[in-house]
């Protein structure tokens, strides 16, 4: 059938007034919930599928070609927090935070300076770097707010990779190891009494108005 010759379908004020009490509980119990602070927001998490085509991988003996790491938009041409680099006299891998956005880095529960060698000319990783994946926290600057993050850098034989990282992006705001900000938390216990109690009082009322009219 076409939907234009379609008649729009009759709605009783029963129903009415059942979807009109439906909707002021569901109201009441949504301002529960926004008043636990439930929302997962402010975590911008960049993952594999987003850096599809952003050259965040460095090779032994790539010396030309760093990893400029701008940490809040890899996909632009923006100024990288820091860069790492194959140092072009002794062939070690290097990490540098010459621009100074970078104001602190752990690798692997290990602060590290401004400045530090990663691994050898042959690409074996010297301490704190090591084989396999590293887990990075760091805080940069942005804007003039501090906002702190964690990172996944991958060290094999041949090459270094940066595979995935998040932040917050709240000035001084933390955030737990590992949170991409996908994660939808259940209801707490508080919030669901306020909406068992936003529920009930509406159907008091309820009750007491059809008393009224009898």
């Amino acid at each position: 059938m076409n939907k234009s010759s379609q008649q729009p379908a009759k709605v009783s004020s029963a129903t009415l007034s059942s979807n009109y009490t439906k909707k002021i509980a569901l109201t009441v119990g949504g301002a529960a919930l926004g008043v636990s602070g439930l929302a997962d927001a402010g975590i911008v998490h960049w993952g594999p599928t987003d850096l599809v085509g952003v050259d965040l991988t460095i090779s032994v003996g790539e010396t030309s070609d760093p990893i400029l790491w701008d940490i809040d938009t890899p996909t632009s041409t923006g100024t990288a927090e820091f860069n790492l680099f194959v140092n072009s006299s002794n062939s070690d891998l290097v990490i540098n935070n010459s621009s100074g956005g970078l104001k602190g880095l752990t690798i692997n529960g290990t602060s590290v300076s401004s400045s530090l060698y990663l691994a050898n000319a042959s690409f074996a990783p010297l301490s704190p770097l090591v084989a396999g994946d590293n887990l990075i926290t760091f805080t940069f600057d942005l804007l003039g707010d501090v906002l702190s993050g964690w990172a996944n850098w991958n060290f094999s034989g041949s090459d270094f990779q940066i595979t995935e990282w998040a932040y917050c992006d709240a000035d001084g705001c933390s955030i737990t190891t590992g949170d991409t900000g996908a994660s939808v938390p259940e209801p707490a216990p508080a919030s669901l009494l306020l909406l068992g109690m936003g529920a009930a009082g509406v159907a008091r009322w309820k009750k007491r108005k059809q008393v009224a009219a009898a």
